[in-house]
């Protein structure tokens, strides 16, 4: 799991998976207050490597990636929300070869997309680029996870230019419009952040999407291979 200042969403998933995954890892990125708060309320069987906060961005997910022993991956960020039906899958431990999107509904509106490369396993691992979410290419192509497991992703209050910068990188397009609809000093503030990058590919949905690669109406099929960050 990923983690910057939102200790109670990382214990409350350790608490969730403790008894059922062989190990958990966490990449933490948090201020030091927050950080010491959370090395006090885990136990001693939970790994926890503090990483350099790059902004609002995630820590590398390759850094993270290297410090799992176990052959499959499960990423969670501490605001995902697992349902029950989905905590029974992982019980199950029925995982097979390959990699998976994780079916996702946005609170509070319910509205479902498939996230890609949540589940899967090191070997299916082509390459990792960028420091965004998600920046895995895969040896084979994607399938959706169990229809009947899913996780939650509550709203955060507050959201500032750099999260928002995030989101759009993992969130369908209308979800991403949801967001910033009532914030359009802050949609300025994102489209001034990104135009710093000059390095940036140009398939970003601001700047010239490759639509070919992305349908929100079938997100199921979403590929990913042209939203990475160059720095």
């Amino acid at each position: 799991m990923f983690n910057k200042n939102e200790n109670k969403g990382i214990l409350r998933n350790i608490e969730l998976f403790n008894e059922i995954v062989n190990e958990i890892v966490v990449i933490d990125s948090s201020d030091p207050v927050e950080f010491d708060g959370l090395k006090e309320n885990i136990s001693k069987s939970v790994k926890i490597y503090r990483a350099l906060p790059l902004g609002h961005l995630e820590p590398l997910l390759a850094f993270g990636i290297k410090k799992v022993k176990s052959d499959f991956i499960i990423k969670l960020d501490a605001d995902d929300i697992p349902s029950k039906n989905f905590i029974e899958e992982v019980k199950k431990k029925e995982f097979r070869e390959g990699c998976y999107s994780l079916l996702t509904k946005e609170l509070p509106n319910g509205i479902e997309h498939y996230r890609p490369g949540c589940i899967f396993s090191k070997d299916a691992i082509s390459e990792i680029t960028g420091i965004i979410h998600f920046g895995i290419k895969f040896k084979t192509p994607m399938k959706p996870f169990s229809k009947k497991s899913h996780v939650s992703h509550p709203p955060k209050e507050g959201i500032n230019p750099s999260y928002l910068e995030i989101e759009s990188y993992e969130r369908p397009f209308p979800i991403f419009i949801e967001m910033i609809k009532e914030r359009r000093k802050t949609f300025g503030e994102i489209i001034r952040i990104l135009s710093n990058f000059p390095k940036m590919e140009k398939n970003l949905f601001f700047f010239g999407w490759d639509w070919r690669e992305y349908t929100w109406k079938n997100t199921k099929h979403r590929k990913m291979e042209n939203l990475n960050l160059i720095l």
